[in-house]
């Protein structure tokens, strides 16, 4: 094996520990996971690599990604200033870019389809999810000390759901919802493949998140109806893990009543942000770039918790999304698709499109039903609860999916 060959497995391998104590290090958020060492050591291998070589090729299409990037973020900054509330705009950029960068890295530049040992890798991964769940929450053995410190879980969690590896539930379920998927459609045998889905759906309605339980279930109704030539396989397996449908139901009506609703802050958080969003892009459609996201939440947040406030039937809780008006600590919408949406406008929201188009193409003609399965669910999940661009074990999937096209564009010519 060569040193990228090792340090692709170790990415897969080490993406599920999510809440490592290199969040303490001047890495920060891009220190969630043990995954972001043996990134760099790609990165630096790359690098290297295009150093030495005698002819040096530039891909016109990053060129221009950055260049416009770089002129949107510039000009907001510009306009904005390079202080927000004590906090430095372009230290805030470079870190947005870097992590966005190393997460785009993830997805298009490595060859993830091509990689002789996914397979072996994402059981690995999946197998330490499991294996944080058992040890972390269920506490199997008497064991769970040995997950339950600093090393392991930087950030405090009194939550009784689930978490395992990961800081909170809901990044447990696209951990484990990613892994376990992308697991399934790596598998040789069905029987594989059935057992990594039925414990993987199980894991999902176990965990108490409806995020996950919900995607799981609109990505399989929806594959099951558009992709073509393996809908009856869908149907029947969805029919055989109705009693996990079930589950879940149970599980989340015992996790999710309207008083828990009303004490948390979750739903006025996330959808004053939604609605901010929204706002956002309706007045910035190219961005406002990495450096213009702090301001614009003074700008146009106060409207949308009075929009959020007037269009909810409950009572909620303000006191977490106030505190992003003055304070860039977990400020976000909370999921990666809107994020990228305020920082880049309509024109990513279009090359988004385009690229989910391209995968599901590529799945639908190469009879990846399982592959499309895990990027749809990802997607979701990137599109309604995950928010970070460090989960490398959602960007993995993507990453093969994006594999896959590339080399049917590379047969088809």
């Amino acid at each position: 094996m060569s040193v990228a060959t090792w340090l692709m497995a170790a990415l897969v391998i080490l993406s599920p520990f999510q809440d490592t104590f290199l969040r303490n290090t001047p890495l920060r958020m891009l220190g969630s996971s043990f995954a972001v060492i043996p990134l760099f050591g790609l990165v630096a291998l790359d690098l290297a690599r295009w150093l030495s070589a005698p002819q040096k090729t530039v891909n016109w299409r990053v060129c221009a990604v950055t260049a416009y990037c770089a002129a949107v973020t510039g000009v907001h900054l510009a306009v904005f200033g390079i202080e927000w509330h004590g906090v430095s705009l372009p230290a805030k950029t470079f870190n947005l870019g870097l992590m966005m960068a190393l997460a785009a890295y993830v997805v298009f530049r490595l060859d993830w389809y091509g990689f002789p040992y996914l397979r072996a890798s994402a059981y690995i991964a999946f197998a330490l999810c499991v294996a944080g769940i058992l040890i972390h929450d269920l506490n199997l053995f008497g064991l769970r000390p040995l997950l339950a410190n600093p090393v392991f879980h930087a950030t405090p969690n009194p939550d009784t759901r689930w978490h395992g590896l990961c800081p909170e539930a809901s990044m447990l379920t696209l951990s484990t919802g990613s892994l376990g998927l992308l697991s399934a459609a790596c598998a040789r045998s069905n029987w594989t493949r059935g057992i990594l889905i039925a414990g993987t759906a199980v894991l999902l309605a176990a965990s108490g998140s409806k995020g996950g339980v919900l995607a799981l279930g609109v990505v399989s109704a929806a594959v099951g109806l558009l992709a073509r030539g393996y809908r009856l396989r869908v149907l029947l397996g969805c029919l055989l893990l109705s009693p996990v449908a079930y589950l879940g139901m149970l599980r989340l009506q015992e996790m999710a009543s309207v008083d828990a609703i009303n004490q948390s802050t979750t739903m006025a958080t996330r959808g004053s942000l939604f609605f901010w969003a929204l706002a956002v892009v309706a007045h910035h459609p190219f961005g406002v770039g990495f450096g213009g996201f702090f301001p614009a939440l003074t700008l146009y947040l106060p409207q949308a918790m009075d929009r959020m406030f007037q269009a909810s039937p409950l009572l909620l809780d303000f006191n977490e999304v106030t505190g992003y008006l003055s304070s860039a600590q977990y400020a976000g919408t909370k999921t990666l698709v809107f994020d990228l949406a305020v920082y880049f406008g309509i024109p990513f929201l279009a090359g988004f499109a385009v690229f989910m188009a391209r995968l599901w193409r590529a799945c639908q003609q190469q009879r990846k039903p399982l592959l499309l399965i895990a990027i749809a669910f990802v997607a979701i999940g990137f599109s309604t609860y995950g928010g970070s661009p460090a989960r490398y074990d959602a960007m993995v999937v993507m990453g093969t999916g994006w594999s896959l096209y590339r080399r049917r564009v590379k047969e088809a010519h």
